[in-house]
């Protein structure tokens, strides 16, 4: 089995000097990141977790 991890946002507006993150797309891909980064820790092998 191979596990794909998308990011998603919701309507709520991201406060501005938020760190690292500019708009919803920056926030999108670092939920999706933050994923990637668990799933492995979490004990599932690396060759099984990707991302778009």
């Amino acid at each position: 089995m191979n596990m794909l991890a998308e990011g998603y946002t919701n309507n709520v507006p991201i406060a501005k000097g938020t760190a690292g993150i500019r708009d919803k797309w920056d926030l999108n891909v670092l939920r999706a990141t933050e994923i990637n980064r668990l799933l492995p820790q979490s004990g599932l092998p690396t060759t099984q977790v990707t991302h778009s």
